[in-house]
């Protein structure tokens, strides 16, 4: 018994050590010879170790599922502004390219009038700034006479019309010799070197009121009243006098020269020079100082036909005080045919105006009387 005992502590001692250890049998005994060892594994206080199936492998019957192994060594590229992938967090928009002159910058944000970037196709330029009068306004268009904005060094004045008759022409200030009138402080604008014109140089305001007779005949059917005012400014243009406006020396039932003409309170003259009256009120007194028998280029009057009646030698259906002579006017000068009064420009009484009257005058083709306006 005593035996067993030494052989079991022999026998514990070994299992406490990892190297081998010969053990001697007890006398008497039979079993393992000295070169016989026997070696003890080790022990430790460690839980038994369970490795986890295979990829693809069941433990009894169970299935297990397992991610694929990680190819890039477990390293994850982060995004940029240029992969073509939008980041909601970090980006306005991301389109892949280095084109800056598209809807989307190099920056990945969106592009807008005023990033200092041209936009082709949507914008004509772009200097980042929101200065309205260099050479690019702020909303990304280059400037142009006529957009309300002074473009500075090349427009003195933009009121963004087209009006020659107003402080601002085409992008110029108006001044006193442009041969535009402006109207409320000019009463004409004419070349310097323009001679009987009655618009005093430098000033433009207006001396004297040019009168003529047309060099050009018509029957009394020209189209009324207005076309007639028309007849007398293309004459006068063509003539080089002044643009100052020219109305025509007539009257129906609606209109007639006392109602709608300016009464100058300064001379009437020819084209000449040659005074006619000094002002309105001598002009219809039924008095004048020479008769208006000069045209618009400074000749005689068209030589006419047989007159209609003694002395009838222009279409006027006025009397010497600018008021209608008679109630038939050719229709309102609309019909070449009937009855009308007519003057003679020849005389200085009441006849240069209203000399006589036909039923025949309304055929009849005669000049007309123009007077210079404002």
């Amino acid at each position: 018994m005593r035996r067993l005992v030494g052989l079991a502590g022999v026998l514990v001692a070994g299992c406490l050590d990892t190297n081998p250890v010969f053990v001697e049998p007890p006398p008497g005994t039979t079993g393992a010879t000295q070169s016989e060892s026997t070696t003890a594994a080790p022990t430790t206080d460690m839980p038994p170790t369970t490795l986890p199936p295979t990829s693809g492998a069941s433990a009894e019957g169970s299935s297990v599922t397992t991610e694929p192994p990680d190819t890039d060594g477990g390293t994850t590229v982060p995004g940029y502004c240029g992969d073509g992938v939008t980041d909601p967090n970090e980006e306005e928009c991301d389109d892949g390219n280095a084109d800056d002159a598209d809807e989307c910058l190099n920056s990945c944000t969106f592009a807008f009038c005023g990033d200092g970037v041209l936009r082709l196709g949507k914008e004509e330029c772009d200097d980042g700034n929101l200065e309205d009068t260099d050479d690019c306004l702020s909303t990304c268009v280059v400037p142009t006479c006529g957009d309300m904005v002074v473009w500075k060094d090349h427009e003195e004045c933009d009121d963004g019309n087209t009006v020659k008759t107003d402080a601002c022409i085409d992008c110029v200030k108006a001044t006193c010799g442009d041969q535009f009138v402006q109207e409320g402080v000019e009463d004409c604008d004419e070349p310097d070197d323009q001679v009987n014109d009655g618009c005093e140089p430098g000033t433009c305001k207006q001396s004297v009121r040019l009168v003529f007779v047309t060099s050009v005949a018509f029957t009394g059917g020209f189209g009324g009243i207005g076309l007639a005012n028309l007849k007398c400014e293309s004459l006068a243009m063509m003539a080089g006098l002044p643009k100052s406006g020219y109305m025509a020396w007539l009257s129906d039932n609606n209109v007639w020269p006392a109602k709608v003409m300016d009464q100058a309170d300064f001379p009437y003259v020819k084209v000449n020079g040659e005074k006619v009256a000094d002002n309105w009120t001598e002009l219809i007194s039924g008095k004048l100082q020479s008769p208006i028998n000069l045209t618009e280029k400074g000749g005689p009057p068209p030589v006419l036909a047989p007159p209609p009646c003694p002395g009838y030698k222009v279409h006027t259906n006025t009397n010497e005080m600018g008021l209608p002579a008679g109630v038939d006017s050719c229709g309102g000068w609309m019909v070449g045919g009937g009855p009308v009064i007519g003057g003679s420009s020849d005389d200085v009484d009441m006849g240069w105006s209203a000399a006589c009257g036909s039923d025949l005058a309304c055929a009849y083709k005669a000049p007309i009387y123009c007077i210079q306006q404002k």
